[in-house]
């Protein structure tokens, strides 16, 4: 018999692990010792046959661990991906919607300003036209005196004075529509404000409404006028719209400084907004009005006008006592985006403190319903 080179011949009971070396290799050997007949079981078998199939197990285990990371970091970079590009499709199409709302709204405002215009543009052109009787009349006569003279020279000068009337209505009303997506330039609001309130008194002189403006003392803006336009002009219209049918309708807007902002109010006595509008007011299509008369598209195009520019719109009714629309306005220094600095707002009445009770000053009548806003 061979000598077995097993180094653990001494008595052990039970079954006894243990790793021996024997030559080059190594190998794990159990042993146990049989009674009768004495002799020592030996089992031994190659440490890396032994642990190979777990080294195997453990390699597939990290390799699948490594392509599920790796698969998950690309699904996760993939989700991603179309993630911000389902974002940047919602933007894209938000702005194009605004856009299209704030095409709408104008188109909807110039076809409203035009009934006020038409009424505007005649006076002047009933005057130009008995003018120009006149001069024939005198001209027809030979030779013309010097006081016949004289009355044909006053003629051409109220001629000239209505021909810059109806040039200064036509020019506001070419200045409305304009381009939706202007750059922003330093704006003079106080003139902007004088101008839409200007456009709008043919309006109110026609419904008997009283139109007042009031401004404080403020600077020159960066922003886009042909917004802020939208937004103004879309405020005066409906408040001249809700005061339709009062007995002593009221309509003032009120424009000051209040810290870093200018606060724009436009307040009326009409009928007020019911509670279980107001939460849907800025809603695009929403409207109370009558079929015809509003779009619904005005109050939700300026919502959005003024979110985009930074500032804040608020809304106060009171049903029967009247609604105050309020505008805030950032003020962003002109100076620092050109190096020019101007005023934009001139000494006025100053405004009125109007308590919170009753949007608009006054003892006026209570009235249960009415048009509100659209």
């Amino acid at each position: 018999m061979e000598d077995s080179n097993f180094p653990h011949l001494d008595f052990h009971p039970g079954i006894k692990v243990s790793e021996v070396t024997m030559g080059d290799k190594i190998f794990l050997c159990s042993s146990l010792w049989i009674s009768r007949p004495r002799w020592l079981l030996v089992f031994k078998q190659e440490s890396g046959d032994v642990f190979s199939p777990l080294w195997k197990a453990s390699l597939l285990g990290l390799l699948l661990f490594l392509v599920g990371g790796v698969g998950s970091v690309i699904f996760s970079v993939a989700a991603a991906r179309e993630q911000v590009i389902r974002v940047h499709r919602a933007d894209r199409e938000k702005q194009a919607l605004t856009q299209r709302l704030l095409l709408a709204g104008r188109t909807a405002e110039v076809g409203e300003m035009s009934v006020g215009l038409a009424h505007e543009i005649n006076s002047p052109l009933a005057t130009i036209d008995t003018l120009q009787t006149l001069i024939r009349d005198l001209a027809s006569t030979s030779p013309i005196s010097e006081e016949d003279r004289q009355e044909m020279m006053e003629s051409g000068a109220k001629i000239g004075q209505q021909v810059a009337r109806c040039k200064a209505i036509t020019q506001g009303l070419l200045e409305f529509p304009r381009m939706v997506d202007a750059p922003p330039e330093e704006v003079d609001l106080s003139q902007l404000l004088e101008e839409l309130v200007a456009i709008r008194k043919t309006r109110a002189k026609v419904e008997n409404v009283a139109l007042h403006l009031e401004m404080g003392d403020f600077p020159k803006i960066w922003a886009c006028a042909a917004h802020l336009q939208q937004i103004f002009a879309n405020l005066i219209d409906n408040a001249l719209d809700a005061v339709a049918g009062k007995e002593r309708p009221l309509v003032r807007v009120k424009a000051s400084r209040q810290d870093d902002k200018i606060v724009v109010s436009v307040e009326d006595n009409g009928y007020g907004i019911p509670s279980h509008d107001i939460p849907r007011i800025f809603t695009p299509s929403f409207t109370t009005k009558p079929p015809g008369k509003g779009t619904g598209l005005g109050l939700a195009v300026s919502h959005s006008l003024v979110q985009n520019m930074g500032g804040e719109i608020r809304v106060e009714s009171a049903v029967g006592l009247g609604t105050r629309f309020t505008v805030l306005v950032p003020i962003e220094d002109a100076k620092a985006q050109n190096g020019e600095k101007g005023l934009g707002g001139r000494d006025r009445t100053s405004p009125e403190r109007v308590s919170p009770e009753s949007p608009v000053d006054g003892e006026l009548q209570r009235a249960d319903n009415g048009p509100p806003r659209g």
